[in-house]
Order: C-alpha cells, then sequence, then structure tokens
C-alpha cells in the first residue's frame, strides 16, 4: 500500500466503516438470534467445556455433551484445533472473561477488514485501471460478507468457530507474506523464477 492510500481513497475507507459498521450489527443480530446476549449454545458449549477440560490437564472428556466428539479409549476428544480454547484460556487468565460467541463475533469483524486489506493489495496487482479498482473492491468485499463469512457467522456450531477464527489467521498471514511476494515478483523476468522454486 502507498503511504497515500489513506488520503486518496478517504471516500472508500468512509464507505467500507460503514459497510463494516453495518456487517458487524447484521452478524450480531444474527448470531444472537435477536436477543443481543453473546452467550454460548448449541455446539459453542463444547469449546468451553473442553476449556475446562484443559485447565484441570486433560485433553478430553469422559462424558460429552452432543455428538461432535471424537471417541478413543473412554475419552471424547474435539478435532479441531485448540487455538479457540487456548485463546479463551489466556483471557481468562489474564482477566477477560469472554464467550466463544464473542469472539466468534470479534473474529468475523476481523476477517472482514483483513479482507478487505487483501483486496486493496492484491487489486493494485491487478491490470484494472485505478478507478475500476475502487467498485472492484466494495463489490468483492459485499459479496464477500454477505455470502460465506454471514453464513458462517450466524449458526455458531463449533466448527464455524474454528472457520471463522482459522480463516482469519489465514488472511493476517496472507497480509504478513504479501510484501515479501510482491518484492520477489517484482525480481522476476521471465518464468525461470517459477521453475526454481517447484
Amino acid at each position: 500500500m502507498k503511504k497515500t492510500f489513506w488520503k486518496d481513497n478517504l471516500l472508500e475507507i468512509v464507505l467500507i466503516s460503514f459497510l463494516t459498521l453495518l456487517f458487524a450489527g447484521l452478524y450480531f443480530h444474527n448470531s444472537t438470534q435477536g436477543t443481543y446476549q453473546l452467550i454460548d449454545y448449541r455446539q459453542g458449549d463444547y469449546f468451553h467445556l473442553l476449556a475446562l477440560q484443559f485447565e484441570k490437564g486433560l485433553l478430553g472428556m469422559t462424558s460429552p455433551m452432543g455428538g461432535d466428539w471424537l471417541h478413543y479409549k473412554n475419552m471424547y476428544y474435539l478435532y479441531f484445533g485448540p487455538f479457540p480454547i487456548l485463546l479463551w484460556l489466556g483471557l481468562k487468565h489474564i482477566g477477560i472473561v469472554t464467550t466463544f460467541s464473542a469472539l466468534s463475533l470479534f473474529f468475523s469483524i476481523l476477517n472482514l477488514i483483513f479482507f478487505y486489506i487483501l483486496l486493496v493489495l492484491f487489486s493494485n496487482g491487478l491490470s484494472l485501471k485505478p478507478k475500476s479498482r475502487i467498485p472492484f473492491r466494495v463489490i468483492a468485499y459485499v459479496l464477500y460478507a454477505l455470502g460465506p463469512l454471514y453464513f458462517v457467522s450466524g449458526r455458531y456450531f463449533i466448527y464455524e468457530t474454528a472457520i471463522i477464527m482459522g480463516s482469519s489467521l489465514l488472511s493476517l498471514a496472507l497480509i504478513t507474506f504479501f510484501p515479501y511476494w510482491n518484492d520477489s515478483l517484482k525480481t522476476v523476468k521471465d518464468k525461470s523464477f517459477f521453475l526454481s522454486i517447484t
């Protein structure tokens, strides 16, 4: 991103900020089923139950709630990565007590912000005229916000929590990696670079 991006695209930044707040409110309403209370329900309780087991030094449970557990040697395990649990425990131990529903909502909003940053980074590399980049970014942003992210942010099954957090961290990794990738592309003069990395 150029240093003048914020000044040159102030109208776009204001529009994206407004849309982000709009979608955040929509996700909040949808995920709480109109109650505006971020409590863990459905399979959202699974991470919470397992987090309490982690605190006891156990990786699984002897008697699970619901049906989305892996059973092995009289213990029940979640088959998702432990990042949501470790994040929740870390926050709890620094005095921030929250729910997995709240974390999912927070990561949904982060996901939107990271997606927009990726759109800016990648659209500048496309062969689009500068004036057509803004409509492209806004349309792609709205389609993403109303499509896959809206779908996973409202159901709050345990796998949606894992997907939202994983997707957010993947986007952040791409943002971090992009400057190095972009610099390496500038040094490419022919396809031999791509052949050398395969």
